[in-house]
């Protein structure tokens, strides 16, 4: 179970000296969508939508487009 203590015990091991954390070390993601783009740009684009929408009180005019189907849509088709 995570505790603040726990974090804390991990925090006093920092730096890692002897790459002990090393096992630990998130690998890249280099997927991509069969449109070519990259997983997780793809993945960050609705949080942008929505701090754009909290920014301005608007959704923004990319999100729009794909929901109309426009010339931004890369959502695929289903077959």
């Amino acid at each position: 179970m995570n505790s603040l203590s726990s974090l804390l015990r991990v925090c006093r091991q920092l730096p890692d000296k002897d790459d002990s954390f090393s096992a630990y070390k998130a690998r890249r993601f280099n997927a991509t969508t069969p449109h070519g783009q990259s997983v997780a740009e793809l993945g960050c684009e609705p949080i942008l939508h929505m701090r754009h929408f909290q920014a301005t009180g608007k959704l923004p005019d990319k999100l729009v487009g794909q929901i109309l189907g426009g010339k931004d849509n890369r959502i695929p088709t289903p077959r």
